[in-house]
């Protein structure tokens, strides 16, 4: 898997003020940290955040921290975010070792349109990503499911995805991914048929006690 390279700069412990300072310049605070590493206090464009968050593979890339020599392979760990407006205001990067396998979260992408579409179905995206373990090399990118299979009342859960090898699922098996539902409009018609003959035969039967 090719990773994204992520550059990062040293930061000091600073005051809300000097950290909001950074934020204004599209600089995100962050701390570096695992395999034996102390915690390193560093800064990383808001930007390239987002690019990582974006690439899927559980958000895995290469950080280069300015004035080290060495790259460190790092999952984002954790992103904070902003009670209002959601704004990212703080990461954390956790150093892996690429000989040990890790858990880590992994988009699902839905590919072609479902059969059932075309009889009027709507596809429900439930479950966007899946938590699965392996080698941070054997991790894919995204996991790609083709729904053009799917007639109406189908469905696929996480169980039923075909994994890279290496690679296990973590989340629940039977937790739906996708499924092919009646639009609202087609329900809403049929409950109310339903309650017209439910009472068209309610008035059947009261009819012989009228006389």
């Amino acid at each position: 898997m090719a990773l994204i390279q992520l550059k990062a700069e040293k930061r000091e412990t600073g005051t809300r003020g000097e950290v909001n300072r950074l934020r204004k310049q599209g600089l995100l605070p962050a701390v570096l940290y695992g395999q034996g590493l102390k915690d390193v206090l560093i800064m990383v464009r808001e930007q390239e955040l987002e690019r990582v968050m974006s690439s899927g593979g559980g958000s895995i890339c290469e950080l280069h921290v300015s004035g080290d020599d060495v790259k460190h392979m790092v999952i984002l760990k954790e992103v904070q975010r902003a009670v209002v407006g959601r704004k990212i205001i703080h990461a954390d990067f956790q150093k892996i070792n690429v000989n040990e396998a890790i858990a880590a979260e992994v988009p699902v992408q839905l590919v072609g349109t479902a059969a059932g579409e075309k009889t009027g179905g709507v596809v429900q995206h439930s479950l966007w990503t899946v938590m699965v373990q392996g080698l941070p090399a054997a991790l894919p990118p995204r996991i790609e499911i083709d729904i053009s299979a799917l007639e109406l009342h189908d469905k696929l859960c996480a169980g039923d995805l075909s994994l890279p090898e290496g690679v296990e699922l973590v989340s629940n098996p039977d937790q739906v991914i996708v499924s092919i539902i009646a639009p609202r409009a087609v329900a809403e018609q049929e409950t109310a048929e339903d309650e017209a003959v439910e009472g068209e035969a309610g008035a059947d039967k009261a009819e012989p006690g009228e006389a």
